[in-house]
């Protein structure tokens, strides 16, 4: 299946290691996050999805939640503890700023959520909005579990001249939605803008494995 971001892309630059002996630095609880999804057209799937998995780090047998698909869409709850096999450590990158550098975290990407039939996986949930069909620039969104509290803010551009920008993003301990727009440039670069206001145009889409963006 496309993946057009990958895990290292998500995190602009954030090289993520493997879990550390620092657990957090508190003990306030975690969030959960409930995802209610109705997708576009999502009666026409219903024959062709029974249920609906989560997973993190851009694989996919790193299952968090899963779902039933009823109805043209699914109300998935991402839990407030998970296993810590699935966070990852970060390294910082030069211009950017994280108020805890001793975080760690896990991704669920803008693709990270499959449709399953008879425990097959038929396709995935694209949670997005393409204008500037000549370009495809995109906004979307990544899904966020952070081991506490933090805030990554500043710009970062990485050797190919891709810009990522952080909009003061505050994490809260737990599940945050990060929104993030993408912009094409004549030159082949692009510029990608993170920040936890949601934009209206954002809907859920469903592409078959023969299918998608």
């Amino acid at each position: 299946m496309k993946k057009l971001l990958t895990i290292a892309c998500i995190c602009a630059g954030f090289a993520l290691a493997g879990c550390s002996s620092d657990d957090g630095n508190d003990n306030t609880p975690a969030n959960s996050l409930t995802i209610d999804a109705r997708v576009e057209n999502g009666n026409d799937y219903n024959s062709q999805i029974d249920s609906v998995r989560a997973f993190v780090n851009d694989n996919d047998t790193e299952v968090v939640a899963t779902a039933e698909y009823v109805n043209g869409g699914f109300t998935l709850t991402l839990p407030a503890n998970i296993d810590s096999r699935h966070l990852n450590s970060i390294t910082v990158p030069s211009g950017l700023k994280v108020s805890d550098r001793n975080m760690k975290i896990t991704v669920i990407d803008a693709y990270g959520f499959v449709g399953v039939k008879s425990g097959q996986i038929t396709g995935e949930f694209h949670y997005i909005h393409t204008f500037n069909q000549g370009t495809h620039d995109l906004v979307s969104a990544h899904f966020f579990y952070v081991d506490r509290n933090a805030t990554w803010d500043g710009t970062y551009i990485d050797d190919d001249g891709d810009v990522s920008v952080w909009d003061n993003v505050s994490f809260k301990k737990g599940w945050n939605t990060v929104y993030y727009t993408v912009i094409h440039h004549n030159d082949n670069t692009n510029t990608t803008t993170y920040s936890t206001t949601k934009p209206n145009v954002i809907k859920w889409h469903y592409f078959t494995i023969s299918g998608g963006i």
